[in-house]
Order: structure tokens, then C-alpha cells, then sequence
């Protein structure tokens, strides 16, 4: 079972709950994502690296919120 198909899961017991996570979430821009990856020291992660950490989770928020919950 994928992360994506746990939280359908869960919305189902919970639609609520589940819609005040997708309120929070879309509360989260790219630039803060951005800042959190900046703060990552350039020997512990690689720019290719950092732009495919970014762009999955770019591609997850987008997935989630696509739900229709």
C-alpha cells in the first residue's frame, strides 16, 4: 500500500481530519520547501539530488490535493 493510497485510507475513517491536512498543506509554498532544502550543507546533498527531493515533493502536494476529499 502506497503512502497516497494510506491517506484516501484514512480519509475515508476521518474525512474531517483529513481535509484540515489538505487545508495545511496547501499552506506550503515551493519556496518553503526551497528554504528547508537550502539549509541542507552542500557535501551532505548533491543539486541534482536537492531538485529531485523538491520536485517530489512538489509532485506529492499535488497529488494530495487533487484528491477531492
Amino acid at each position: 500500500m502506497t503512502t497516497l493510497d494510506v491517506f484516501i485510507e484514512a480519509s475515508r475513517l476521518n474525512r474531517r481530519a483529513a481535509k484540515a491536512w489538505l487545508e495545511r498543506l496547501t499552506e506550503i509554498s515551493e519556496n518553503d520547501v526551497a528554504k528547508i532544502f537550502d539549509q541542507i550543507p552542500n557535501d551532505r546533498i548533491s543539486d541534482a539530488a536537492r531538485r529531485f527531493g523538491m520536485k517530489m515533493l512538489e509532485l506529492n502536494q499535488k497529488r494530495l490535493l487533487n484528491l477531492g476529499v
